[in-house]
């Protein structure tokens, strides 16, 4: 891996990560107008109107997660060209024998804008890029077997999950709020805690629609890199600065293996697993778990070179090395996962009166 490639893959998931976030803010603003047409009412669970939403609401989660896969996909393409020199078939379609990264990127690069729609993804056709294409210039295309299988299965999966998470969050978490407007003294006081609840519940399901959006990118990235032979593990990575104490401790981990431990460890890690603060285990699949309004993702690792000079991977570095000199063989168990949260809050919130000042 070239000088040059390590930092346009450095640009590539800069790129990604903002797409990403981009997609999971336009699902909270677009989920939040469905939201208005729910009225603040008690039992409002049962109503048409509910049910309404409740269709309509999955079925736009259902539809920009299938965007947000092919985003993923798109870009994983081009990660792994850049670092392995190799590519994947897009699942699903007929693939030429290899690629160009002028192609491929500009195949992520049409994914990047969750406002417009991106161009066609499939491939050229063979006999055009024998023709045209160098050898040195191909990108070989290595099929992964099941991966197509395995994301429709995901996104069945997904259905019932965003159908529980919204109804809980939204109409049953407004009813449950709402039945205290009950005993309030005044109808003007009535009407303004049902408005409350009615906004609260509304934000809450907001959250987990984008979530599971988002969830459509970082899942498709996990699945693929889990039966890519060529991914050695995952990297849990946040660009926001203040990730959350659940988030930082994963982000410390650095890179994790995949669950069979094929590879040598590359970090902390061994066969797959290494020490939580509490003294259980983290496993690679804990990388690919995401909180309501979390920024993270974990990004798939194909050389102890990427992770060891790469820009993006410079909290994992820091929070590694946090850990060591504060937590370990200081704390165990609970406390230490207590203490791990301490240390994570008064750093943001020294960040924030940094940034105050400034």
């Amino acid at each position: 891996m070239t000088p040059q490639q390590m930092k346009e893959a450095e640009e590539a998931s800069a790129l990604f990560h903002v797409a990403l976030i981009s997609l999971g803010a336009r699902a909270v603003s677009d989920t939040l107008s469905l939201w208005d047409d729910v009225p603040p009412v008690l039992n409002v669970s049962n109503t048409r109107a509910a049910q309404k939403w409740l269709a309509t609401a999955i079925e736009y989660v259902m539809r920009r997660r299938l965007r947000a896969r092919d985003m993923a996909l798109a870009y994983y393409r081009y990660q792994r060209a850049l670092t392995t020199g190799t590519t994947i078939a897009l699942p699903g379609q007929d693939n030429p024998p290899y690629m160009t990264l002028p192609e491929l990127k500009r195949q992520f690069e049409s994914h990047l804008n969750p406002e417009v729609p991106p161009e066609d993804g499939s491939a050229d056709s063979t006999d055009a890029l024998e023709a045209d294409v160098p050898e040195a210039d191909r990108i070989p295309v290595e099929d992964l077997d099941g991966l197509d299988g395995d994301l429709d299965a995901l996104e069945q999966e997904t259905v019932e999950q965003v159908r529980d998470n919204l109804i809980v969050l939204g109409p049953i978490n407004q009813d449950r709020k709402t039945r205290g407007a009950r005993y309030v003294e005044t109808v003007e006081q009535s009407d303004a805690s049902r408005a409350e609840a009615h906004g609260n519940a509304g934000r809450r399901q907001a959250a987990a629609a984008a979530r599971n959006v988002m969830n459509g990118a970082r899942g498709s990235l996990f699945l693929a890199a889990d039966s890519d032979r060529r991914a050695l593990g995952f990297v849990r990575v946040s660009r926001t600065g203040t990730p959350c104490g659940f988030c930082a401790m994963l982000i410390s981990r650095g890179p994790v293996l995949k669950k069979d431990g094929r590879q040598a460890s590359l970090y902390r890690a061994n066969e797959g697993t290494g020490p939580k603060a509490d003294g259980s285990i983290v496993t690679y699949g804990d990388l690919d778990l995401y909180h309501d309004n979390c920024q993270c993702y974990a990004v798939p690792v194909f050389s102890t070179q990427q992770f060891g000079s790469g820009d993006i991977f410079a909290m994992n570095r820091e929070y590694a090395e946090l850990w060591e000199t504060h937590i370990q063989d200081q704390y165990s168990g609970d406390e230490a996962l207590s203490e791990w949260r301490r240390l994570i809050r008064d750093r943001a919130k020294s960040q924030k009166s940094l940034e105050a000042a400034a």
